[in-house]
């Protein structure tokens, strides 16, 4: 019995969600790696120690795919950035065909519009965008390499995309990722979410 079929006995007993699956949520960090260098991210404090790497393809299609079906929501998210994966759409078709809801988290950077339609087209349930501030010059600062104005207008185009198919998903989700910096900026970000 491999290691995360003996995770899903051990979490039976547990309340099923809505789906009335057996593992409501299993969050799986499909990669290390990231092209940002948040500056309050382990990544970049602990970089002299990070080891960079993908989960196999083998490991996922082996060991976490037999369990999916006890899987009410897949979502995608760590430390790196799961659109980075050379597999990641596999991995999400495959949690579509077992059933799961699908989601991510992302720094929003990578979401050009081919990805942006192969997402609506395979009906991933929720996107969450991750950012640092409210203003350009905030977000920039604590997150290295990212641009607020370009995750905005991936999240606007992500939402046209559905609107314009007519569906109600993916959802949409802004994180912002709080510190003592950016924490003044905290009540402008709403209307920016908003919109």
């Amino acid at each position: 019995m491999g290691w995360l079929k003996r995770l899903a006995e051990r979490f039976r007993w547990r309340a099923v969600g809505e789906t009335g699956r057996a593992i409501p949520v299993l969050q799986v960090e499909v990669t290390s790696r990231c092209q940002l260098g948040c500056v309050y991210c382990p990544r970049t404090v602990l970089q002299d120690l990070w080891d960079n790497g993908d989960l196999l393809w083998e490991v996922f299609a082996r060991d976490l795919r037999p369990v999916l079906k006890d899987v009410g929501l897949l979502h995608l998210q760590g430390w790196g950035e799961p659109l980075l994966h050379p597999r990641f759409f596999d991995m999400l078709a495959v949690a579509k065909e077992a059933g799961c809801e699908t989601g991510f988290t992302t720094n929003g950077m990578l979401l050009h519009p081919g990805a942006i339609n192969q997402l609506v087209t395979m009906g991933i349930d929720l996107v969450c965008f991750s950012v640092a501030g409210a203003r350009e010059e905030t977000n920039g600062a604590l997150r290295v390499g990212s641009s607020l104005k370009r995750v905005l207008a991936n999240t606007a185009a992500l939402a046209a995309c559905r609107r314009e198919r007519g569906q109600t998903r993916p959802r949409t989700v802004l994180f912002y990722s709080m510190t003592r910096d950016n924490l003044g900026e905290l009540a402008a970000i709403l209307p920016l979410a908003a919109a």
